[in-house]
């Protein structure tokens, strides 16, 4: 049966997609020029109590967002038969259509993009919503540069009732968590996850964790062989802070990641604070060649914008059954623990069962023993406050004020209590590192390591302490070692295949490494040259830096190198002369013999030049 051109108040204008489950129209409210994004459920409302009933689900779960950053509900009704709601229609494009024309962000605009997100992801987790399907699909980028985040249909209420079956798989693979690929449970992190994926894939145009054949054991599997690689290993411009940061994002293990949207959300913004206090200049959603092309975008089809009348109508609605024509996009499948019906998916769904998710609540919930009306506007005041602070609904200010004193206090009490002086932890540091010589270099970097802990405390709690520069040294000895180790690391695998070290001078520092391994000559004038470029006076830069840390590095190397070559012609000199020695008893017995052996020195040693005079005769 053919969708109704209205319904309630509610002018449908055209299609912007269709899913297995839902349609979603551009559609205008009589009486106003608005246009917004309307949802409606395919199969009439008598029908299919179950599809109805995760329909209905999806309203509740928009009644309780209220965000700048979340595309908001409008209102929901029943109209011939057909159950729909009317959402804010967005004017942009998603990441992800953005993504598949090339667009390339500057690491500025990713962080604009992650601060904006994890506002949103706040929003949603104080009042218990996890989205588990954040992908670039599902953020969108509106002409005014706002980040909007859509498609809640497929979200996890915690502390609520289950509508989802125990040991059930769903999200998208590529920008899924581990925990949600191993059906483990779902919480604030595992949004945390997917937002680390996202700016990942942004900034190198990659998801960190890609796939060939898109399929659920090869994500277990990608997952099993460790963490994903640095994104500066594909952006050497990004900030240190910011490859960090997306590398806590992308634990494995969720313990490992920030503790919450908060925390991400500071970060990111103290990124671009020092990038600004540095002088740098930000550069945010410059427009582009290309930008305005019309293109379909599926992800927008709940939100939504079609940019061109004849664009295509199909859709991928995360939360419904859906099928898309177009090769590589997102496919959506129902799928139980980890057995697969569609290998090739890349994106995961499920057929809700049970009830209602919501948890009680001052929102009003749809009642689902009745119709929906013709239409109800949601107004202002059924949806959760938002402030700038983003308190939790259930705890006032005066509350959260009277726990944060005495959280103040108490810490500061513990602290007065347990705070171990600077003479005891100086002590236990001595204690460690006492008969090691820094001469031999295993024993001494193995006693600092097990003083890692107390050199840090002791930099952090007496900075201004006497003996904090003996400290800073070794804390700098270690960082030393390290960075050593990192780079010889490097050097080892650049051998086979090109790697870049994320900065000038470590790059040219594992060139001098791979030289010296080829030939010591050629090591040491490399060294010496790397010496000559980056050699500065000390006064001018700090001890503990990078370059500086990389200068002592070079000369440790360069004296190595020059005691293995004079030990190496020390042994050649000894043995030529043994040779020599051997010849002359030969030239009167054995002249053409004696002969043959001078000859084949001066191939051998002709070159040297500690050798002429030896050879000279």
């Amino acid at each position: 049966m053919p969708i109704p051109e209205q319904l309630g108040p509610f002018r449908l204008t055209r299609l912007l997609g269709k899913g297995g489950m839902g349609a979603v129209y551009e559609a205008v409210q009589s009486g106003t020029p608005d246009l917004v994004a309307l949802k409606v459920l395919l199969s009439p409302a008598d029908e299919d109590s179950v599809r109805r009933e995760r329909f209905e689900a999806e309203i509740d779960t928009l009644k309780r967002l209220r965000h700048p950053n979340i595309v908001h509900l409008i209102g929901y009704g029943e109209s011939e038969g057909y159950c729909y709601f009317a959402m804010e229609f967005v004017d942009g494009s998603s990441l992800e259509s953005l993504l598949r024309r090339r667009r390339r962000f500057t690491w500025e605009e990713a962080v604009h993009i992650g601060v904006n997100t994890a506002r949103a992801l706040r929003h949603a987790h104080d009042r218990g919503i996890i989205h588990r399907d954040i992908k670039p699909a599902n953020i969108l980028l509106s002409s005014k540069g706002e980040i909007k985040v859509s498609d809640y249909g497929i979200a996890h209420l915690f502390g609520g009732q289950r509508m989802t079956a125990l040991d059930t798989v769903i999200g998208t693979l590529e920008y899924m968590s581990p925990e949600q690929a191993s059906s483990g449970p779902i919480t604030p992190k595992t949004d945390l996850f997917s937002l680390g994926a996202v700016l990942y894939a942004i900034l190198t145009k990659s998801p960190p964790f890609p796939l060939e054949k898109k399929s659920l054991p090869e994500l277990l599997n990608k997952f099993r062989e460790g963490p994903a690689e640095s994104a500066r290993l594909h952006r050497p411009d990004l900030p240190r802070a910011l490859d960090t940061l997306l590398s806590e994002l992308l634990e494995i293990s969720a313990d490992k990641r920030p503790p919450n949207a908060q925390i991400v959300q500071r970060r990111l913004e103290e990124i671009l604070e020092k990038h600004a206090a540095e002088g740098g200049l930000a550069r945010f959603f410059e427009t582009e060649e290309g930008d305005d092309e019309a293109e379909y975008d599926p992800s927008r089809a709940e939100t939504i914008l079609a940019e061109s009348p004849d664009a295509p109508s199909r859709v991928d609605l995360a939360s419904d059954d859906t099928t898309d024509d177009r090769s590589g996009a997102d496919r959506t499948i129902t799928t139980g623990v980890l057995s697969e019906k569609a290998p090739n998916s890349g994106s995961l769904s499920l057929e809700w069962t049970g009830s209602d998710p919501v948890s009680t609540s001052e929102v009003t919930r749809v009642d689902r023993s009745a119709p929906l009306p013709e239409f109800t506007a949601v107004p202002e005041e059924e949806f959760d406050p938002y402030s700038e602070q983003e308190q939790p609904p259930y705890l006032s200010l005066r509350i959260l004020v009277f726990s944060l004193i005495l959280l103040l206090v108490g810490t500061f009490l513990v602290l007065a209590i347990r705070r171990p002086s600077a003479d005891r932890i100086y002590e236990r540091i001595e204690a460690g590192v006492i008969g090691v010589s820094p001469e031999n270099e295993s024993d001494y970097i193995d006693a600092l390591r097990q003083e890692r802990g107390d050199l840090a405390k002791f930099l952090a709690l007496y900075p201004n302490d006497p003996r904090a520069d003996r400290v800073r040294r070794l804390s700098g000895d270690l960082e030393c070692a390290a960075l050593e180790s990192r780079l010889s690391r490097l050097a080892e695998r650049s051998i086979f295949r090109r790697e870049s070290a994320g900065s000038l001078i470590e790059s040219a520092y594992i060139e001098a490494i791979r030289a010296a391994e080829r030939d010591p000559d050629e090591g040491v004038r490399k060294f010496r040259a790397f010496l000559n470029v980056f050699e500065r006076d000390e006064s001018q830069t700090s001890p503990y830096s990078v370059p500086a840390q990389c200068v002592r590095l070079a000369h440790r190397r360069l004296e190595l190198l020059e005691k293995e070559i004079k030990h190496q012609e020390e042994t050649e000199r000894d043995l030529l002369t043994e040779q020599l020695d051997y010849v002359r008893t030969l030239e009167e017995t054995d002249p053409a013999r004696a002969e043959r052996i001078r000859e084949g020195l001066r191939e051998f040693y002709g070159n040297r030049p500690w050798a002429g005079e030896l050879l000279g005769e």
